[in-house]
């Protein structure tokens, strides 16, 4: 697993244009300003345009719900990166590390449908593709089964810290399980599991059907 460090972006408001002018779509970089825990900081994405009020809200809600309450006092510190942008389709995501007793790392991903500027839904994602879950879930379990057995000879993504954290916990994956996916490419998906400690991120090519982490 690959941690990204997060710096803070103490420049408020200042604008990452996408480089699609048609779009002109672009992600405004907002400073973190706790009212509850003071060991909040960084900085979280919103989205040019009103268009975006409804997507901007929940992303607002994610912030202050997770990380900015009473019963949150932990150190924490999130960021966010692009993933992902065509005429049609915006990726990104929101990674943030809490530290407590132990240090975890995860990634809140998001993927926005410029035409209906609404976050696109998986099941209604994949259904339109004609991809299926089905088939997305059994390699996703067909790539972690080795990491399962007692052989001594084993495929290098099983020593992930991620991986390892997610099997320990999960030794099958279902579809309820994905807790956010994105756009990668034309060709590939983004599938989010959250452990205990981090999110594991699996990339699913839709041409080969074939899975990769991250």
């Amino acid at each position: 697993m690959k941690f990204k460090i997060l710096i803070p972006i103490f420049i408020s408001c200042s604008v990452i244009t996408m480089g699609y002018a048609k779009t002109n779509n672009y992600l405004i970089s907002k400073d973190i300003k706790p009212k509850y825990n003071l060991q909040l900081s960084g900085s979280y994405p919103l989205i040019a345009g009103n268009q975006f009020k409804e997507v901007n809200s929940s992303i607002v809600k994610f912030i202050t719900t997770n990380f900015d309450n009473e019963d949150n006092n932990y150190p924490t510190e999130v960021g966010f990166e692009k993933l992902y942008q065509n005429k049609d389709i915006l990726s990104f995501s929101i990674n943030y590390n809490i530290s407590n007793s132990t240090e975890r790392y995860f990634n809140k991903y998001y993927a926005l449908s410029l035409s209906s500027n609404k976050e696109l839904n998986l099941s209604q994602y994949l259904k339109d593709k004609k991809i299926s879950k089905y088939n997305i879930l059994k390699n996703i379990n067909s790539f972690i089964a080795p990491c399962l057995t007692t052989q001594k000879s084993l495929p290098d993504y099983c020593s992930d810290m991620a991986l390892q954290n997610l099997i320990e916990n999960n030794k099958k994956v279902n579809f309820s399980d994905i807790s956010s996916f994105f756009i990668k490419s034309n060709d590939d998906i983004g599938i989010g599991i959250d452990s205990n400690k981090f999110t594991t991120t699996f990339i699913y090519n839709i041409k080969t059907k074939k899975i990769n982490l991250n």
